[in-house]
């Protein structure tokens, strides 16, 4: 099985995944500084996407915020 590490533009811009024991993405790093934490239930479904690190300081103020929810088949969609 292969699973996709990263990818890249014409431009250099470059994303990085990382990946648990289970193949799940925990970790999504662009060029530019911004990156992502992904946390997962225990039941294996994503629980939580968190933006860490970009350069800029928030001082814990929402910059920007999309809300998502499951529907009854799991697929996720957004509102």
């Amino acid at each position: 099985m292969y699973m996709l590490g990263g990818m890249s533009d014409t431009s250099s811009n470059r994303i990085t995944f990382e990946r648990d024991s289970q193949y799940r993405i925990t970790g999504v790093s662009h060029t530019d500084g911004i990156r992502l934490k992904l946390t997962y239930h225990a039941s294996g479904y994503l629980k939580a996407i968190h933006r860490t690190g970009n350069g800029i300081q928030t001082q814990g103020k929402i910059i920007r915020s999309t809300l998502f929810v499951l529907n009854n088949s799991h697929f996720m969609f957004k509102i």
